[in-house]
C-alpha cells in the first residue's frame, strides 16, 4: 500500500542545508525547486501540480545534520532523502559518510538496494 509522504499532504517543501551556511542565492533555489517539482509531475501524472501554492520551509538549526567538507554533498541528500522519505530522524552523522558511499557505490554496482 502506498502512504502519501507528509510533505506531500502538507503541500510543503523543505530545503535543507547541510553546511549551515547562509545562502545568497535561496530564494532563487526555491523557485528552481518548485519550477522542476512541477515539471516532474507533470512529466510522470500527466497533470498540474501547483507549486506555487505550496510552502518552502525550513528544518529547525539544531534538527539539519552538519557537513564539515565539501566533497559530501551528494552522500548527504542522497541521506536526507532517504531517512525522510521513511520518515526517520535525521540520526546519522558526518563520520558515516564514507560508508554510505561505499554502499551506494555497491547497489548502483549491484543493481540492488540494501
Amino acid at each position: 500500500m502506498h502512504t502519501e509522504h507528509e510533505y506531500t499532504r502538507r503541500k510543503r517543501f523543505h530545503i535543507q542545508n547541510s553546511k549551515k551556511v547562509d545562502c545568497p542565492a535561496k530564494l532563487y533555489v526555491r523557485y528552481v525547486v518548485r519550477k522542476y517539482i512541477a515539471e516532474e509531475y507533470r512529466v510522470k501524472k500527466g497533470c498540474v501540480l501547483e507549486a506555487s501554492r505550496w510552502t518552502v520551509g525550513r528544518m529547525r538549526t539544531k534538527a539539519i545534520l552538519k557537513q564539515v567538507n565539501g566533497n559530501d554533498y551528494g552522500v548527504f541528500a542522497c541521506k536526507y532523502a532517504d531517512f525522510l522519505s521513511q520518515g526517520k530522524p535525521l540520526t546519522f552523522r558526518q563520520c558515516y559518510i564514507p560508508l554510505f558511499r561505499k554502499m551506494m557505490v555497491w547497489e548502483i554496482i549491484h543493481e540492488k538496494i540494501l
